[in-house]
């Protein structure tokens, strides 16, 4: 476990890769690094693997990969002034190169120029993309072994094949290459060790817990970087629009169960109204008895009081009745000087209002029905406040 606190902590849990390449083909070698309270962490070792299908197969695709890239391909050279060009440099270590077709890395402490092909790297790279893999990082050669020397104490070299470095005075003065498979040698950091085997694993591990980023020339790298952001980004939108859908059916619960409440509530008010009718037509069969047991004995003025009362009876449930008249008192015309008051005789008018049309016509027609009515005239109404509908008819009963 490092001491040292991160700068900035980029991920939480990262995938550290050293591919090897050789005469002998590729060696693979992983670990995971995991974060706590800003300290680095080994979670995982991995034996050595000889494809990537075998490594995806075993740790998966989840996790980002920082990936080191040393062997065959990647050629490592000391430099004198590191504050050079890059075709400087290039042309210093490989003379008449194009700098067009090589990219590289080069650190300050020791001064060490990595440098690759393109074409080489970005076959390296699509490999990972085939096999679902995110690249969030690369570095070349001995460019993450700088991230070692503040945590190396008085050691006077480091073995981290394939490479081994020797130290003076604090200061680095040697850089050879030893076989990947060295005797293993173990380092202990604080309650953790590992072994010399697994520290460039380590080291590309510790290059994404802080801010650190070797100076690169031409390409960076790695491409695929905002790629995994994004996908990250995704996941959480994803999570967002899962939560916002339960929300919508949440609220549509809610509404549903409003709404079943009033549809109850209205049901309530309606079996209640249907007693009123049947309150009403009981009623009215009783006029209707009654008026037959009058029959001609009735008197013109008793038998306009049960007309009146049968009308009465007729109004359904919606409609305000606002003025009933017998006999209403007719217009007089303006040359008409006399002062005589006439009546509208064998005439009764009504009007009221409704927000139901269909309640009118339903009511014309038991007005219609009835044995001494002979028309029902509906006067023109009109549409007021709130649909309210003011109505006027004139009944004209039949003669004696």
């Amino acid at each position: 476990m490092i001491k040292q606190k991160a700068r900035e902590i980029l991920y939480k849990s990262v995938l550290s890769v050293q591919w090897h390449e050789d005469q002998d083909g590729i060696r693979i070698r992983a670990l995971v690094c995991n974060r706590k309270h800003n300290n680095l962490l080994i979670e995982q070792q991995f034996t050595d693997y000889f494809s990537l299908k075998d490594l995806v197969e075993e740790v998966g695709v989840k996790l980002p990969v920082s990936l080191s890239i040393t062997g065959k391909g990647v050629l490592e050279k000391t430099v004198e002034h590191p504050s050079a060009s890059w075709q400087q440099l290039l042309h210093s270590r490989l003379p008449g190169a194009d700098p067009e077709a090589f990219t590289g890395q080069i650190t300050q402490d020791p001064s060490i120029l990595n440098v690759i092909r393109k074409d080489k790297l970005h076959q390296i790279l699509a490999e990972f993309s085939k096999h679902g893999l995110s690249v969030v990082a690369c570095y070349l050669g001995t460019t993450v072994l700088e991230n070692l020397l503040p945590i190396l104490g008085r050691q006077s070299s480091l073995e981290a094949p394939p490479y081994y470095m020797s130290f003076q005075g604090g200061k680095f003065e040697e850089l050879q290459r030893v076989s990947l498979d060295a005797p293993v040698q173990t380092m202990e950091f604080n309650d953790q060790n590992i072994t010399s085997h697994r520290l460039i694993c380590f080291a590309t591990g510790i290059a994404q817990m802080i801010d650190y980023a070797p100076i690169s020339f031409k390409a960076e790298v790695p491409p695929s970087r905002l790629s995994y952001e994004l996908n990250q980004y995704s996941t959480w939108l994803g999570l967002a629009g899962l939560s916002i859908i339960f929300l919508s059916l949440l609220i549509n619960f809610l509404v549903y169960s409003q709404t079943s409440r009033s549809l109850s509530q209205v049901e309530g008010e309606l079996y209640y109204s249907e007693g009123l009718i049947a309150k009403l037509d009981s009623l009215s069969s009783q006029i209707d008895q009654r008026q037959l047991a009058l029959g001609d004995q009735v008197v013109r003025e008793s038998k306009l009081s049960l007309l009146g009362d049968q009308v009465a009876m007729s109004i359904p449930a919606g409609i305000r009745l606002r003025e009933f008249n017998l006999f209403p008192v007719e217009k007089s015309s303006p040359s008409d000087r006399s002062g005589q008051i006439n009546y509208q005789q064998e005439t009764i008018l009504i009007r009221g209002e409704t927000t139901e049309n269909n309640l009118i016509n339903e009511w014309i027609g038991k007005l219609e029905n009835m044995e001494w009515v002979e028309v029902v005239q509906l006067m023109p109404y009109r549409a007021g406040q709130a649909s309210v509908v003011s109505f006027e008819l004139q009944l004209k009963l039949k003669a004696n």
